[in-house]
């Protein structure tokens, strides 16, 4: 392998230390989050949170949510695993995280054609 990828380093860090993004149109029901938590408490952390260099999160916010909840909190102390990646702009870090969770959910009142452009402009 010649390239360094983001997962060869996972960092342990605060959940404290960590930013949700302002841009995640993933929504997930109560009974979801609860079968996550479930997850981490019974297999423990096995996907890391994605963040870019100022420690907002990329993907992961509704692990990143659980991990506040008591149980999961002491298990490692109120730290979460990340994995640190450099977008070459904001731009494309928020059209990486429309895409990825367009895959599973798309809000119906949002409209792909029209809507992708305008949320994502950086003329805005």
């Amino acid at each position: 392998m010649s390239k360094k990828q983001p997962l060869d380093t996972i960092t342990w860090l605060h959940r404290e230390q960590l930013k949700p993004n302002n841009y995640n149109p993933n929504k997930v029901a109560p009974p979801e989050l609860k079968l996550l938590k479930v997850s981490i408490l019974e297999d423990g952390w096995t996907q890391p949170i994605v963040i870019n260099p100022d420690y907002t999160i990329v993907d992961g916010f509704h692990r990143w949510t659980v991990s506040g909840h008591k149980e999961i909190y002491a298990l490692t102390d109120g730290k979460v695993p990340t994995v640190m990646v450099h977008p070459k702009d904001n731009n494309q870090q928020q059209m990486a995280i429309f895409k990825k969770s367009s895959r599973s959910k798309v809000p119906p009142n949002l409209r792909l054609e029209r809507d992708v452009p305008e949320k994502f402009s950086s003329t805005k």
